[in-house]
């Protein structure tokens, strides 16, 4: 793609869409999943693999997705899946799991905080781009570089005519702007995004 595409022309790129909205979706559902594994294995180790085998999978298997249903219940079910299968092959003592009907009730209680409006993908996928609509060109283009160019700091630096330092902040600040633009904008929802 030409290095001097328009912020709006980028962002139609699947690429970027995944890559970035992934990343949200990791950061938004980390600690939900953690406390629902947590609430299944005893071992704080096995929890943290577990968390980072579920994410991966995920992304593995994006395609998969039904993205008209929130992410949180999705991405939980591969980590009780893969915890289950933790007990089966590390040989653990089946009284370290909590039983079935507590783990269907947590689920349940997760599914419930994640039924609200704004939790699907094509929600969140509609927010971003409207948030990449309002972020300046220069943040645009140092993140179009990174996520759709694949361009590590250094690269953007000489490209864009800026020190790699400030490219990092440049990263930072627009992941964090994006994040929170989606957030006020997923809050505000009552049902129409556009």
């Amino acid at each position: 793609m030409d290095m001097n595409s328009s912020p709006r022309q980028l962002e139609q790129d699947p690429r970027i869409q995944a890559k970035e909205l992934f990343e949200i979706l990791v950061r938004e559902h980390e600690g939900r999943l953690r406390a629902f594994l947590q609430g299944m294995v005893r071992d704080s180790i096995a929890v943290e693999d577990l968390v980072q085998e579920s994410f991966l999978v995920a992304w593995k298997n994006l395609d998969r997705y039904d993205r008209e249903q929130p992410f949180g219940p999705w991405v939980r079910g591969i980590g009780r899946r893969l915890s289950l299968a933790w007990f089966r092959k590390s040989g653990r003592d089946k009284h370290e799991f909590v039983d079935e009907q507590t783990v269907d009730a947590l689920s349940q209680l997760h599914d419930e905080l994640d039924g609200h409006p704004g939790d699907t993908l094509d929600e969140k996928l509609s927010s971003l781009r409207a948030s990449l609509e309002r972020l300046p060109e220069h943040q645009a283009r140092v993140l179009a570089l990174h996520y759709h160019e694949d361009l590590d700091c250094q690269a953007i630096a000489e490209n864009v005519g800026r020190s790699r330092e400030a490219v990092k902040k440049l990263l930072q600040r627009g992941r964090a702007w994006l994040g929170s633009c989606i957030e006020q904008r997923l809050a505000a929802v009552g049902g129409d995004l556009s």
